[in-house]
């Protein structure tokens, strides 16, 4: 994923479903400038800044 599109998905009103190493997550911030993203998994709640190049949206909306 590049870093406009995590940009589009924080700003979104809708819960667009991202996933980091086949695992869900939230998006909580990002960091344009290292191009990183703090996340937080949703299956244990444990937060991780990941590269933005390690996220993949699956696509569904909620």
């Amino acid at each position: 994923m590049d870093k406009n599109r995590v940009k589009e998905i924080l700003n979104s009103t809708k819960s667009i479903e991202v996933q980091y190493e086949n695992k869900p997550v939230w998006i909580e911030e990002l960091d344009d400038t290292r191009n990183v993203a703090k996340v937080r998994r949703l299956d244990n709640g444990m937060h991780l800044t990941v590269s933005v190049n390690d996220l993949h949206e699956t696509g569904t909306v909620h």
